[in-house]
């Protein structure tokens, strides 16, 4: 069956589509993120956001959990420690569009705000 999808064609057509998929969403990330919209291949399937000052990554992705948005912290993806900025690590093709949307807009406004201090649940 692969052969057969490889020799028709459709390989090439669903990887050309996944390319206008990616970067029709890269799109979109750069008009919610604007300046902060970090340099990436246009057709990566996924960000690697620097935070703003103030912002520990675990903290972020905690903040970002509780307003309905998953990322990963950088350190899961990082092999060494020197010349650490802390990041966050965005998938850009998990989900819908509108969901991704309103995820990169709630990312955004978290970048313009300082940090809350999460309290311990007691």
């Amino acid at each position: 069956e692969l052969s057969y999808w490889i020799g028709s064609g459709t390989v090439a057509e669903l990887a050309a589509w996944q390319a206008r998929a990616l970067a029709d969403r890269h799109r979109l990330a750069a008009t919610v993120l604007g300046e902060r919209m970090p340099a990436c291949h246009g057709n990566s399937l996924h960000l690697w956001l620097p935070l703003t000052e103030g912002w520990p990554e675990e903290g972020f992705v905690e903040q970002a959990r509780l307003r309905g948005v998953a990322v990963a912290a950088g350190s899961a993806f990082r092999t060494v420690e020197r010349g650490r900025r802390d990041a966050i690590r965005v998938a850009l093709g998990s989900t819908r569009t509108d969901e991704l949307r309103r995820g990169l807009s709630t990312i955004a406004t978290m970048l313009s705000d300082a940090p809350e201090v999460l309290l311990p649940t007691i």
